[in-house]
């Protein structure tokens, strides 16, 4: 885009400064609209945990008697005392934020982190080609340097073409995303839909995130396991 702007006249610091401004407005916007419907989530969070308890508490019988048996075996095997080791079984309860708390307590320091890329970006841009002039100022040859010019632009072109097909795979994904929870009745869809879209940046690790705080969600929002399903 710089470099676009720049054949039609436009200096590098200008575009620069305009291209990421533009991109930190459009940022502040939607976080803004999101910021009721992800405010409500977190408010949800306690009653989110508290439910998910609740319904997992026949997967968690069925864990705890699988694990009592194996623990019986050992002592049997072991030649222990089966009653003192039932005797001194207990359950002990977690209460540290889960995995929904932790996901969304981050977004402040993404935040952090986005900003500060922005920042570093717009010196990038707006320093323009400086940085491909001194790689070829400190070659040698002129062949040294035709190689690095070439070299550089590859680079540059390939970067691009990769973060503009990624992003429009990412919305493409987060505008299915959102629809088809919509459809589904799942809440704050588009939330869901704005999530993934910014998760799957991430390879597989954002994906999966989405997925398990979708889970959550949908596991105390629909009465049976075959609806959240």
């Amino acid at each position: 885009v710089v470099r676009s702007l720049g054949r039609l006249g436009v200096p590098a610091p200008v575009s620069a400064i305009v291209l990421v401004f533009s991109f930190g407005l459009f940022a502040g916007t939607s976080v803004y609209f999101m910021s009721g419907p992800a405010g409500d989530l977190m408010d949800e969070v306690p009653r989110i945990r508290f439910e998910l308890r609740e319904k997992m508490d026949s997967v968690k019988d069925h864990i705890e008697k699988v694990q009592q048996a194996s623990e019986d075996m050992q002592n049997f095997a072991s030649g222990g005392d089966e009653g003192e080791a039932d005797g001194q079984q207990r359950v002990v309860v977690n209460d540290d934020p889960g995995i929904l708390t932790r996901a969304l307590s981050s977004l402040a320091g993404l935040g952090s982190s986005l900003l500060i890329a922005l920042i570093l970006s717009m010196f990038l841009l707006a320093a323009g080609d400086m940085y491909q002039r001194k790689m070829v100022e400190a070659l040698p040859t002129l062949t040294d340097k035709k190689r690095a010019l070439r070299i550089s632009n590859d680079i540059e072109r390939q970067i691009s073409r990769y973060l503009g097909a990624i992003t429009v795979i990412n919305a493409s994904l987060g505008l299915a995303v959102g629809s088809v929870l919509y459809l589904l009745g799942m809440p704050y869809a588009y939330l869901w839909g704005a999530a993934a879209f910014l998760l799957n940046y991430l390879p597989y690790i954002g994906a999966l995130t989405g997925v398990i705080l979708c889970a959550a969600v949908s596991l105390v929002t629909f009465d049976t396991l075959g609806d959240a399903l």
